[in-house]
């Protein structure tokens, strides 16, 4: 251990003497003479880090601050790598499953930039009649885990001086009113929301509410206005319909979740078609042998 914490640390000087090297004025005259002289950096183990392949990896005309410190990345990284690899086997840490986590994470980056190419095309496939279609089949199954509400939502500070109006104009939500509470609330506001036209799910709205509701379907059976303060601010809410837990999701709040079922779905069927094509061009060119098994189909040869 000694060994090696006396090998870092003579490996930790020489990448400053290397970022001294780097910024110095005349390092660009000299990089072309430095890179044939195949100067090793660091070694760990049996193998060795070169100036060259280092400078190699640096872009021409960037900053001297951020040459130094692409340098200094690009050594520490080789370092690491090479330390990390030792003490795994060392420490009998399973390097084949890591090399296979790794290959399985490209994998997902490379299908994710095919699905960037295909995404308009999934997205015209998932239609609002498909959805309709999704929701007369499975509408029943999908039931609310939570209650939905449509009302008015409003913040303001304790110091406004026109809280008792603003509390009335919330519990009495004419369009005239709406209209007043948009135009007198507004440069009292901390915070607006108006959701009567559309269902939203209670907890996005309690969440913001300073106050312990407990059983959110008991309350919401009980209650159409309700005001609290805490902390400087006042919080008003006003609830004109409410929908509780266990009731069938309505289309209007499920059509946003069965779009995002449908595209996963259409998505996983890109993937399919895309992987496919690999193959099939794969094997046209002879670099995939099918010998035993069809990648295809899945299936076992006879």
């Amino acid at each position: 251990m000694n060994q090696r914490i006396k090998h870092i640390s003579t490996i930790l000087t020489a990448i400053v003497l290397i970022a001294t090297v780097l910024s110095s004025c005349d390092y660009m005259k000299t990089k072309e003479e430095n890179m044939s002289q195949r100067q090793i950096l660091v070694e760990v183990g049996d193998s060795a880090l070169y100036l060259d392949e280092v400078l190699a990896r640096i872009p021409v005309g960037i900053a001297a601050d951020d040459s130094i410190a692409m340098f200094s990345s690009i050594v520490d990284s080789w370092i690491e790598n090479l330390l990390l690899t030792e003490v795994a086997t060392e420490s009998a840490i399973d390097l084949e499953r890591i090399d296979r986590l790794t290959a399985n994470y490209r994998k997902q980056l490379i299908m994710s930039e095919f699905r960037k190419s295909g995404k308009k095309e999934t997205s015209k496939r998932v239609t609002d009649e498909k959805i309709r279609d999704y929701y007369s089949v499975n509408g029943d199954q999908m039931i609310l885990e939570q209650p939905l509400i449509k009302g008015i939502y409003l913040k303001v500070s304790d110091k406004a001086s026109n809280i008792e109006e603003l509390e009335h104009l919330m519990s009495h939500p004419t369009k005239e009113n709406v209209d007043r509470l948009e135009k007198d609330g507004f440069p009292e506001a901390l915070q607006y929301e108006y959701f009567t036209d559309k269902w939203v799910a209670w907890e996005s709205i309690s969440s913001q509410i300073p106050y312990r509701f407990f059983d959110a379907d008991a309350f919401l059976e009980s209650t159409k206005d309700f005001t609290t303060s805490y902390n400087g601010s006042t919080y008003m809410l006003h609830i004109s319909e409410y929908m509780p837990t266990g009731e069938k999701i309505p289309y209007d709040f499920a059509r946003d979740e069965i779009r995002d079922i449908l595209t996963r779905e259409e998505s996983a069927a890109y993937d399919k078609r895309v992987l496919e094509s690999f193959y099939k061009r794969a094997l046209k060119e002879g670099k995939l042998k099918m010998v035993g098994y069809d990648a295809l189909t899945h299936q076992m040869k006879q």
